[in-house]
């Protein structure tokens, strides 16, 4: 998918500072697990517009 957007592997690091909030059901397994990290951040460091990012986003959540 990257090569269909231009998106060349560039070896660089970047940083991503995320979060994920874990719910347990009533036998401590997990229930329901959210993550939120920071694409904006992400998108910058890596030179491309956040508009690709929410459209990879938005392709994941349909399926």
């Amino acid at each position: 998918m990257a090569e269909a957007m231009n998106l060349s592997p560039g070896g660089r690091p970047y940083e991503m500072p995320m979060a994920s909030v874990f719910h347990f059901d009533d036998n401590g397994l997990i229930k329901r697990l959210r993550s939120y990290w920071d694409t904006g951040s992400f998108a910058e460091q890596i030179g491309i517009d956040i508009g690709v990012i929410r459209s990879l986003q938005s392709r994941a959540h349909a399926a």
